[in-house]
């Protein structure tokens, strides 16, 4: 496993929010340098913001529909990836009171 810099760009593209491209370009950099551990690490990190955002607004859908089981199920479901996004325990404390 090699400890590469990540192409200039890249952890900008994660920290602005956008999740998929930065997704796409890990994977770009890992099949030219397989072993690269910061473009795993980063893949892995979109890959759970991805969950985490796509759980989120399936949520707060559910909610504005009135579906506050399916809402809770969303939330669960994006707290399992990361178990501490605070705007996930945010809408779980007020989904559960």
């Amino acid at each position: 496993p090699l400890l590469l810099p990540l192409p200039a760009g890249l952890t900008e593209l994660f920290e602005k929010g956008r999740y998929q491209a930065a997704q796409n370009e890990a994977r770009a950099v890992l099949a030219r340098e397989p072993g690269n551990l910061e473009a795993k690490a980063l893949l892995e990190d979109a890959e759970v913001a991805i969950v985490v955002e796509t759980r989120l607004k399936s949520a707060q859908a559910a909610l504005k529909r009135g579906d506050r089981d399916s809402a809770l199920a969303e939330v669960r479901a994006g707290l399992a990836a990361n178990p501490s996004d605070a705007r996930l325990m945010a809408l779980f404390r007020e989904l559960t009171q």
